[in-house]
């Protein structure tokens, strides 16, 4: 990984044949200036609509609402082991927070504490059928107020460069980019 604002570290790894492969952001939204209540009308919207929004304990169905996820994105890399959710994702003081239409989970995201102070969102997202109507964003604004009455001041996150509709939902939350990475790999030839 290269910082994308250090081009000569990018410049070295590629005379050595390594090539641009992904390039992500990471952002923090700071809870203290966060205004809940300008985004409030998504949440209402998707209520309306028969969307209920609620905490989840049942780590197998979060298991795989999250590799769907996780395969959705447009980030290259695989569904990590089951061990992995119970491990730092299954704790009681994670939020996995879903999206329920009817009894279907639509839309789930995950913010894991990392200090008292600050929040990690490992995962936001929506499955295809349920995109396009603000869902994302709803289940961001109810994380985010989660959180600040726990007492977090802010949520990091990472996204791919690619992923235009989370990284415009971020955008319109507040967030704010801190350093972005430009992902580089190398084939290596046998023999």
């Amino acid at each position: 990984m290269v910082l994308d604002d250090d081009p000569a570290s990018r410049a070295w790894a590629e005379r050595r044949g390594f090539r641009l492969f992904d390039h992500q952001f990471r952002s923090q939204l700071d809870l203290e200036t966060f205004d809940a209540s300008a985004h409030q009308a998504v949440v209402r919207a998707a209520e309306a609509a028969g969307i209920r929004f609620e905490p989840s304990d049942d780590l197998y169905r979060v298991y795989r609402m999250y590799g769907r996820m996780v395969e959705a994105a447009p980030d290259v890399v695989v569904v990590p082991p089951r061990d992995y959710l119970d491990r730092e994702l299954g704790g009681p003081d994670v939020l996995r927070l879903v999206a329920v239409d009817g009894d279907r989970w639509v839309g789930l995201t995950i913010l894991q504490p990392v200090t008292p102070e600050l929040a990690w969102n490992a995962i936001t997202g929506v499955v295809p059928s349920h995109r396009g109507r603000r869902l994302a964003r709803a289940l961001k604004v109810l994380a985010a107020e989660d959180a600040r009455r726990r007492g977090v001041r802010w949520i990091a996150t990472r996204n791919n460069a690619r992923n235009a509709p989370m990284l415009a939902v971020n955008e319109a939350l507040g967030y704010q980019r801190e350093f972005g990475e430009w992902r580089m790999r190398k084939e290596l030839r046998s023999g």
